[in-house]
Formats: structure tokens, sequence, C-alpha cells
């Protein structure tokens, strides 16, 4: 997050946009537990830099939407097969979404604001 304030506003938006989600209350709570972890420990890492780039910190909502929205998925959902196996796909998918947003458009996005007067 590029600013403190962000982590009220990311997860108070991620709350109001599960609200209609078919998880229920569960993806209201873990889902925007999630979030909030991801960007409280994004916002402590922003320092740890690759090239000038906040890979690391990026990586954060990554890993525990992956995880904790993988989990809800396959302890909420009828699940075919062995659950290690679907916690990894799931995890897979939702990790590969958040990738998307964090790093492909995230950094670039990051890069960009890097030059102009926010960072002042």
């Amino acid at each position: 997050t590029l600013t403190p304030a962000a982590i009220p506003g990311l997860t108070i938006g991620c709350i109001i946009g599960n609200i209609s989600s078919p998880m229920g209350i569960w993806d209201v709570l873990f889902g925007s537990a999630a979030t909030l972890l991801g960007a409280v420990t994004g916002r402590m890492l922003r320092n740890v830099q690759i090239k000038k780039l906040p890979v690391l910190s990026s990586l954060m909502p990554v890993i525990f939407n992956a995880v904790i929205v993988g989990l809800e998925i396959v302890m909420l959902t009828p699940v075919e097969g062995g659950k290690l196996t679907a916690f990894a796909i799931s995890a897979l998918e939702v990790g590969a979404g958040e990738l998307v947003v964090c790093l492909v458009l995230g950094l670039p996005l990051y890069s960009a604001l890097r030059h102009t007067k926010l960072f002042k």
C-alpha cells in the first residue's frame, strides 16, 4: 500500500464487496482478514525493494489471499477427491488472480507513480 490510509479503505472495500459473495459471511470475515493481513504486512515490507520495486511487499496480498481464501473455498464447498489437491488448486487460482493485480498491474503502476508528487 502506498499510504497507511489505504489499509482501512482496502479492508472496508473488501467487506462491502464480499457482502454479496456466494460464500456469505465467511467470505466477509476470512476474505477481509486476508486483505487486511496482506495490506498490513505489505506496508511493513514496503522498503524491501528489488531494483527499486517493492516486490516482497506486493507478494503479501498474493500469499495471504491464496492461503486463507483457498482454505475457505475448500472448507465451504463440496470437494471430490482429496482436500489437499482441492486446496492446492483453489490456492493457485486465487493466487494467480492476486498475482496479476499486485505484480503485473501494481508494480508498473507503482513505478509510474513513484515519479509523481504523491511520493514527495
